[in-house]
């Protein structure tokens, strides 16, 4: 084994994302904060991603309600982001009211049309990152870009919304890094294995957080199927690779399952079960060191009997062959017979064994006692 690939979310952080920044790139009197906040949080509602499931948590709590809004043609894309239409949010927003004002040439996406939030009742909105944007054709501005970079350089994860094709704010999002990530990396490195960070967030938060754990080495930005793409690149140079994750998709199975040795974390899935080879049942990255330690003792522990057993027979051979005779040394082997009879004795005085052919059977005397096999 040389290298470890180590997936960012939910192995060196917690996976529990917590919402810490909302902001706004349109005049408050187009669309508010709590307008914002709503329209992600009903767009998120369906999405299992951590980062989803947190701005729909923090819009749940922030309304005090359990349902946002109705959504349609909802889209997933792992690893960018998602994007739906939104409708009947008007009940969480009764006591605010929104002028029809264009966007002025000092804000931030001038090339745009004008943004007409009071007079519709449906939206069609884009959750996600850079990427993500990029595809669904949504502009983003310099100071668009530049406030994303304060976050992202601090260590957090900038998700951009966009409504109607226009981009009006940012949620900042942090999640905590596990405090066993840097002792259990640490304990990698000193095997002399090589980790790797992997992780679909930008590549100013994951510098960030590697460098709070002691890795030197990240792919950021990359989606699963990158994911393997790497894995495979590494391989053909060589490396003998340790994929460690969790497996909760068929993408999650196929990065476990292309690695030499797959480790599962704390996943009871049927994808776990048929493709990981060690599956960590405690959610612990700590885990993973000790288990590969474990193996590497293992097959020391292999090694050195295989050779002793070996070492044995040879010398046992040659001495029982007589190779020493010709200084007066000679083992033969019925030597050990009387040592070996009086050591079976006790035994034998215990259970006697009898063949009885009446029933085809074997009976046994223990002290005495006649017991039936």
């Amino acid at each position: 084994l040389t290298t470890v690939l180590l997936n960012k979310t939910g192995i060196i952080t917690t996976g529990k994302y917590s919402v810490s920044h909302v902001q706004n790139f349109v005049l408050e009197k187009q669309c508010s904060k709590s307008k914002l906040i709503a329209l992600a949080g009903a767009a998120e509602a369906d999405s299992n991603h951590p980062i989803g499931v947190a701005i729909s948590n923090y819009a749940k709590e922030f309304f005090q309600v359990d349902v946002l809004g109705d959504v349609s043609n909802f889209q997933e894309m792992p690893g960018l982001g998602i994007q739906c239409t939104v409708s009947d949010i008007d009940n969480l927003l009764e006591n605010t009211t929104y002028e029809d004002i264009p966007i002025s040439p000092s804000s931030i996406n001038i090339s745009y049309k004008l943004m007409r939030i009071d007079s519709i009742r449906s939206y069609r909105v884009v959750v996600g990152n850079r990427e993500w944007m990029h595809r669904n054709c949504i502009y983003i501005g310099d100071d668009v870009n530049d406030a994303m970079q304060q976050e992202e350089i601090n260590g957090k994860t900038a998700i951009l919304i966009a409504v109607n094709e226009l981009a009006i704010g940012m949620i900042s999002m942090t999640d905590k890094i596990n405090y066993e990530a840097r002792k259990a990396i640490n304990a990698l490195q000193k095997m002399n294995l090589h980790v790797v960070m992997l992780t679909g967030d930008n590549r100013h938060t994951a510098t960030a957080v590697a460098s709070q754990v002691g890795i030197g080495h990240v792919f950021a930005e990359v989606t699963k199927q990158h994911k393997v793409n790497i894995m495979e690149f590494m391989q053909s140079k060589g490396k003998i690779i340790a994929m460690v994750g969790h497996c909760t998709d068929v993408l999650d199975s196929l990065m476990l399952s292309k690695a030499d040795i797959g480790i599962a974390i704390k996943s009871n899935s049927d994808y776990a079960i048929d493709t990981a080879n060690i599956e960590i049942i405690k959610d612990s990255i700590l885990y993973v060191a000790l288990a590969i330690k474990l193996c590497r003792i293992t097959i020391q522990r292999i090694y050195i009997n295989l050779i002793c057993a070996i070492l044995f027979n040879i010398i046992g051979i040659c001495l029982a062959a007589g190779i020493l005779q010709p200084i007066g040394i000679v083992l033969k082997p019925w030597y050990r017979l009387p040592k070996f009879k009086a050591a079976l004795n006790p035994q034998l005085k215990q259970y006697k064994f009898k063949e009885n052919h009446e029933d085809n059977g074997v009976e046994i005397w223990a002290q005495g006692e006649r017991k039936p096999l």
